[in-house]
């Protein structure tokens, strides 16, 4: 059994993988999921709100942005942030046209 504490969740949503701005809120989506990333000061590095940004899930989201991550790639980038996490157990992200799903919440199979 693994570790998980977190309840059964899922984000999903119909995008357009091409809409940076779509692509960018679903992004914020997912990183909701851990309130320490939107609303813990406690959890957000040093320097995050000194220059400028509004929580640590936005600075992750700018980080992968300026690292060159778009549209899926950015996508499967903030779900690892996720997925890291034993608190949130099995986590998937699916894609399936224009549909995105991320499952998490479980026992890790260990």
């Amino acid at each position: 059994m693994g570790n998980c504490t977190s309840g059964l969740g899922i984000v999903q949503n119909r995008i357009n993988l091409d809409n940076s701005d779509e692509v960018i809120a679903l992004c914020h989506s997912i990183l909701g999921i851990d309130n320490d990333l939107t609303e813990n000061e406690d959890y957000f590095r040093e320097d995050t709100v000194k220059l400028g940004f509004k929580s640590e899930a936005h600075r992750i989201v700018y980080d992968n942005l300026n690292a060159g991550y778009r549209g899926k790639d950015l996508i499967e980038q903030i779900a690892k942030v996720i997925i890291s996490q034993d608190y949130f157990g099995e986590c998937e992200l699916l894609f399936e046209g224009d549909s995105v799903v991320f499952v998490y919440g479980g026992n890790k199979n260990n």
